[in-house]
């Protein structure tokens, strides 16, 4: 009776979320960055990078240079050229962005493809990052959105390999039969960015995880992912 019970419980909750009421996302956003905002000041820099690139992307929201300045000083080196998601004029050295390893090279690359030259084995790192599974996959397919949105995809037959080798890999982790967790957020996110189309109960499943106070898992890096997840989704 008691398992009924839970299931009718989830089924109504969940009644917006499969007719994908987009209202319903955009207020549960508006939760998540208000939650956000009230934490700014003692919140990880990549997740305040996160905030402002959310209020510039949706709500072309502008923000005083005092506040780039200050989000600039407490951010690490390697994390500096990530600045570009809210500034696109943002300018790090080329030879910055070539010293930098793993998962901070490849994003740097993508966001600066217009610029320098990505790296010559920008696809065959991101083609083992598909197969390793886990943050390295979600990465790597947000990588490639990046080159999408600024035209980068020349090679485009190498280009929609990886792709598909990425989207695949992502997709399994979001369709994971195990408790929500934030690199599953991560995951559809990511999916939702490359226009693949999601199953309703993955937002609802993110939308029932919201609490009251607009946290998502109790942590400020999965609040962020599920705000740009039901931004993204209700603005398309």
């Amino acid at each position: 009776m008691r398992s009924l019970f839970l299931i009718l419980l989830f089924v109504t909750a969940l009644a917006p979320t499969r007719a994908l009421d987009k209202a319903v996302l955009q207020q549960a956003a508006l939760r998540a960055l208000s939650y956000l905002e009230k934490r700014e000041k003692i919140c990880d820099p990549l997740v305040r990078i996160v905030l402002l690139h959310l209020k510039k992307r949706y709500w072309k929201e502008k923000y005083s240079d005092a506040m780039f300045q200050k989000l600039e000083a407490v951010l690490r080196p390697r994390h500096r050229p990530l600045l570009r998601l809210v500034e696109p004029q943002y300018q790090a050295n080329e030879n910055t962005i070539k010293m930098l390893r793993g998962i901070d090279r490849i994003t740097a690359s993508a966001l600066y493809c217009q610029q320098y030259a990505l790296p010559w084995d920008f696809y065959k790192e991101v083609e083992t990052w598909a197969h390793k599974g886990g943050y390295a996959a979600t990465h790597g397919l947000w990588a490639l959105v990046l080159l999408e949105e600024r035209g980068c995809t020349q090679s485009s037959e190498r280009h929609n390999q990886v792709r598909a080798l990425l989207v695949d890999s992502v997709a399994k982790i979001a369709a994971a039969a195990t408790p929500l967790t934030d690199l599953r957020i991560e995951a559809i996110l990511m999916l939702q960015l490359a226009g693949i189309t999601l199953k309703p109960e993955w937002l609802a499943e993110i939308y029932l995880a919201q609490s009251a106070d607009g946290s998502v898992l109790g942590n400020d890096h999965s609040t962020a992912l599920a705000a740009w997840l039901f931004l993204d989704f209700s603005q398309r």
